[in-house]
């Protein structure tokens, strides 16, 4: 998943410039990254503008897990992200700019043209020039990018490009003239001796009644995912979704290696 923003792992620069797309103002992203890192920290220290579990009780609020994010809608259970009116919409694509599983670099191979849009010195001509070369052959190393797009990225080690998809794929389902869409992480497990496959999270959204008409815009509405039964009452870091099994998920469904 190398291709999205790690919210547990991103960098700052990162997440900023992640918020902007989702049009939060450029005064109100410290605080959000602030509180986000509050969260996922395992310690009850606050930063500036951040969050532990006093002002969570203050504001009525479950305290923080102070542990990694397991899915991207999580974020709505940090103080103060739950006022970021795109992230309350289903359609909004949070879900398909970010990530949440434990792996680190980024692949412009597999990075949707929003999050390569983010990169500095990044402009809509040299996009579509990626987009365009990576269809034909995938990069390889930094310095080929940055010979086709005269920006530079370091392969020296610890690298942040990394040109080869991690261990873990989201699976799209839906089935024709269903209203009903559902995204499932999973990643690889080759050293497991029964399970050569677990799922991370699920993310299921009903289609409105554009549904009907088989158009592929319009609202979702959410009927379910891991960070929404931890909002309910369930502890989805105790719960079933850590699954494992055969393959068969892959039936009808389109996948996207990131």
């Amino acid at each position: 998943m190398r291709g999205l923003i790690n919210l547990n792992l991103g960098s700052p620069d990162d997440l900023f410039a992640l918020l902007g797309i989702f049009g939060v103002a450029a005064e109100d992203r410290g605080p959000l990254i602030a509180k986000l890192q509050d969260y996922i920290d395992a310690d009850s220290f606050i930063r500036l503008n951040g969050a532990e579990a006093p002002q969570y009780e203050e504001a009525g609020l479950e305290p923080p897990a102070n542990a990694p994010l397991r899915t991207p809608w999580e974020v709505r259970r940090i103080l103060d992200w739950d006022k970021v009116d795109d992230l309350a919409k289903e359609d909004s694509g949070w879900s398909l700019m970010t990530s949440t599983a434990p792996i680190g670099g980024f692949n412009v191979n597999t990075a949707p043209r929003a999050l390569l849009s983010l990169m500095p010195l990044m402009t809509p001509d040299i996009v579509d020039s990626i987009i365009e070369r990576r269809h034909e052959q995938p990069f390889v190393s930094g310095y080929q990018f940055g010979l086709l797009t005269g920006i530079p990225i370091s392969d020296v080690p610890p690298p942040r490009f990394v040109p080869f998809p991690g261990n873990g794929i989201i699976l799209t389902l839906s089935t024709k003239n269903s209203p009903l869409e559902r995204r499932i992480a999973v990643h690889k497990t080759p050293l497991s001796p029964d399970r050569p496959w677990t799922v991370d999270y699920v993310n299921g959204r009903r289609l409105g009644a554009v549904a009907a008409t088989g158009s592929s815009a319009g609202r979702y509405a959410h009927f379910g995912c891991s960070a929404c039964l931890t909002r309910n009452g369930e502890d989805s870091r105790t719960s079933s979704h850590s699954r494992s099994g055969n393959g068969l998920l892959m039936r009808n469904s389109a996948s996207t290696c990131i």
